[in-house]
């Protein structure tokens, strides 16, 4: 894994998600997103990513289609997988492990 200490870990949300709860108002809830949680592009298709892990996720919200481009981007499922290892960043659940409690 990359050296990840000079990130700044204060701006990563407190809890198990990648987002703070700010508001809750007339049943709509407003949200802050941890900032590097990004959607990040691997030839045509784009993923969930961690610009602090500097990790991704395939996660369940991409089609047989869109896996197979990106099989085709990284040539072998080992190099993918070592780009885009996590499971629940899709659904910014926190996989870093900052902040938790």
């Amino acid at each position: 894994m990359k050296n990840i200490n000079h990130k700044d870990v204060s701006v990563i949300p407190k809890g198990l998600y990648c987002y703070d709860i700010i508001k809750i108002s007339n049943m709509k809830i407003i949200r802050k997103r941890c900032p590097y949680l990004v959607r990040k592009k691997f030839g045509k298709v784009s993923v969930s990513y961690c610009n602090y892990l500097e990790l991704g996720d395939v996660g369940n919200n991409i089609s047989n289609k869109e896996y197979k481009q990106l099989l085709l981007y990284f040539g072998s499922r080992e190099k993918m997988e070592k780009v885009l290892p996590l499971f629940l960043l899709w659904d910014e659940c926190k996989e870093c492990g900052k902040n938790k409690y």
